[in-house]
């Protein structure tokens, strides 16, 4: 399998997936809330604390991997504004691997016009090397999406995931072991020395 991006292995490297930002269903204020829901009682705690626990983790000059879930509830006719005040004044160069609720939202982005500077969009995974270690990276978990990974070696590489809002940090099929960087796992923004220590 070929790598399809290149990280200069001189920058700091950070991963984290599922913010959702706006998302009422994961706030305590909602009594249809998820199982796994986020301890905040209203949205703007949970914006702000998203936003200021990046900010105090992550430096301008890092790269972030992003592994898809921006935002939810939010009209289109105002993704450009909530992106804006949200995920463009983020530190660090942001890489935006595209999640099961991006599509529209991307594609609203790109209609309007907005500018991706300091953003890099992709599609399905990303596959590189950082450190010499190889990295493998999509927004779903693996037992559900695995086609692009299933030939890679187990030991070589470092597997990542979001997309479960599972505060388990690692686990397994077979062998393999996941690392999962959604929001409830992580919390801030989690480092690749952190993920290789797991």
């Amino acid at each position: 399998m070929e790598y399809n991006l290149e990280i200069d292995g001189n920058q700091k490297l950070w991963f984290i997936s599922d913010l959702h930002f706006n998302h009422r269903k994961l706030t305590q204020l909602d009594e249809n809330k998820f199982e796994i829901a986020r301890p905040f009682n209203t949205i703007e705690e949970m914006n702000n604390t998203i936003f200021s626990n990046w900010q105090n983790t992550v430096k301008p000059e890092d790269i972030v991997i992003f592994a898809g879930d921006l935002i939810m509830n939010t009209p289109m006719s105002k993704i450009v504004e909530e992106v804006n005040k949200w995920f463009f004044p983020l530190n660090g160069f942001k890489i935006w691997l595209k999640g099961n609720h991006d599509g529209m939202i991307i594609k609203n982005l790109i209609k309007r016009n907005f500018s991706f500077n300091d953003i890099s969009l992709h599609r399905n995974y990303l596959y590189f090397k950082y450190k010499n270690k190889d990295i493998f990276i999509q927004h779903y978990e693996y037992q559900n999406f695995d086609e692009y990974s299933k030939k890679l070696d187990i030991e070589k590489t470092l597997f990542v995931h979001g997309h479960t809002h599972s505060n388990e940090k690692v686990s397994y099929i077979g062998n393999r072991k996941l690392h999962n960087v959604c929001f409830e796992a992580r919390i801030n923004p989690v480092s690749f020395e952190e993920l290789i220590k797991e």
